[in-house]
This record gives C-alpha cells, sequence and structure tokens, in this order.
C-alpha cells in the first residue's frame, strides 16, 4: 500500500507541475502572437525614394549624414563601418526624423573622449547601412550602400566608386588645396530626371564643392543595354539637371562626358 501511495503522489506532483508549467507558457505566447516581428523591406534605387548621402568634413575626420524626403518614416538608424588602413570601425547612431529633412548628423571617424579626440587615419572605404523605422513598428525599410573615400591632391586625380563603375578623372591644377572626397552609389535623387534611367546614378561629395575645368565622367556597364550607344550623361547642377555631350565606347562598355564640377551623376535616355 505504501508503494502504490508513493506512486499516486509522484502522478499527482507531475499533474500539477503540468499544470503550473501550461499557465506559465500560455500568456508567453500571447504576447508573442501580439508582438510578431517587424517586417523588413529593402529599399532599392527610386527617384522618388529618400535622398540620403554622405559629405566628408574638409579635415577628413568625419562625415555628415544628409537625408531627406523619407515620408513616414519617424525614425533613422545607421550603421557606418570603414576601413583604416588593414582594420575594420564602425559607428551607429539613431535620431528622429520630423518634417522633410533633418540636420545632418555627424559621424566620426574616430572617437572623443573628455574634449580629446582620436581620430583614425588612412580611411579608404566603408559601408553605410540605414534602417528606417514607422510609426507602426512591425515595419522596419533597409538600405545599404557602399562609400570610396579618396584625397584628392592639388595636381588631380582620378575619384572612383568602390564598385568600379563609376569615376572621376580630376584634371592637374584644378585644385588649390588637398580635398576630401567620398562617391557613392545612391538610393533617390535631389530631383527626378523624368526620363528613364539605366543602373544606379552616383553622388561625387566634397566639403567645398569640387569645381574644374574639362573633368572627365565615365560609367562602366557589365551588360549593355539595348539603347546603349543612344544613352546620355545627366549631372545635377544644384537647381536643374545638365544633359551631357555623351560618348559610347562599346569595345570598353563605357559612357564618357566632359562635365564642370563634380555632383550627382546619373545614365538616361536623352
Amino acid at each position: 500500500m505504501k508503494k502504490i501511495a508513493g506512486f499516486l503522489l509522484v502522478i499527482l506532483f507531475c499533474l500539477l507541475g503540468c499544470s503550473l508549467f501550461r499557465k506559465n507558457t500560455g500568456p508567453v505566447e500571447e504576447i508573442k502572437k501580439r508582438t510578431p516581428a517587424p517586417r523588413q523591406t529593402t529599399l532599392k534605387f527610386s527617384e522618388k525614394s529618400p535622398y540620403v548621402y554622405l559629405v566628408p568634413r574638409p579635415d577628413g575626420h568625419a562625415f555628415n549624414l544628409y537625408v531627406s524626403r523619407f515620408g513616414e518614416a519617424r525614425h533613422l538608424e545607421y550603421e557606418l563601418t570603414y576601413k583604416t588602413g588593414t582594420q575594420l570601425q564602425g559607428a551607429i547612431g539613431r535620431f528622429e526624423l520630423k518634417g522633410d529633412t533633418v540636420r545632418p548628423e555627424e559621424v566620426l571617424l574616430g572617437t572623443c573622449s573628455k574634449g580629446v579626440c582620436k581620430y583614425d587615419e588612412d580611411v579608404s572605404e566603408g559601408t553605410l547601412t540605414l534602417k528606417f523605422l514607422y510609426k507602426d513598428i512591425r515595419e522596419e525599410k533597409i538600405w545599404e550602400s557602399d562609400f570610396h573615400f579618396q584625397e584628392i591632391g592639388v595636381r588631380g586625380g582620378k575619384i572612383s566608386s568602390k564598385d568600379g563603375k563609376f569615376t572621376l578623372d580630376i584634371p592637374s591644377d584644378s585644385l588649390s588645396q588637398s580635398t576630401f572626397v567620398l562617391t557613392m552609389p545612391l538610393l533617390g535623387l535631389p530631383e527626378p530626371i523624368g526620363k528613364k534611367i539605366e543602373g544606379v546614378p552616383y553622388g561625387v561629395f566634397a566639403t567645398p564643392g569640387l569645381k574644374m575645368k574639362n573633368g572627365v565622367v565615365s560609367f562602366l556597364f557589365f551588360s549593355l543595354p539595348e539603347n546603349f550607344e543612344s544613352l546620355s550623361i545627366f549631372g545635377w547642377g544644384g537647381e536643374k539637371w545638365v544633359e551631357y555631350k555623351t560618348t559610347a565606347n562599346l569595345a570598353k562598355k563605357t559612357l564618357s562626358a566632359t562635365v564642370g564640377q563634380a555632383s550627382i551623376f546619373a545614365v538616361a535616355a536623352p
């Protein structure tokens, strides 16, 4: 009888344990049902997408992050990873989005403590990752772009994108001093061109802006569009788009044009 009573007690404890376990896990399951994981969307280039770009500080120790035309997004999270020598460094941040545009967010290439800053040297390239957050916390939109960071001397030089599809040759003696330049593909444009765009536009950003005589912009296409020889290079002049006289080279798969300033450039049907 003692064995039977002991066995019944074990069964009773097991039943009580299972009951308690179900009671404790039930509310957790309900919470999970009420708060599903955010739905993520990867943003792609569009003339009407958010206009985002990085401008180097004149001393090359920081970037200013500009964001406009972000629609219903309420917050922006960013992550900037960059290569300094053979090492990878990074910076993260979050800020509120209000109105149609926000003040530029300064992203340091280094660290500051008690008024003393230590900057990373030999920064050459990196990646900017953005996450647009909305009032409905279940929605997130993600965008990622690689950038190339270069210092151009008074004798000019070649500015290029990290993927090698875009170059800008600055002629010698175009600059009065050494200038830091950042090149990156874009998510959106300052204003629509109103024409069919081939590929992705690129922006060349510097402080102050680069003005030159006879600079040469080139776009490289790994796969040629059907209307390749009739396409034109367009540049943003600050208030409107300018169409440049464009030369097509079938052998090299490039489109080239002579320009007068570093700006935003795109390829589109004329």
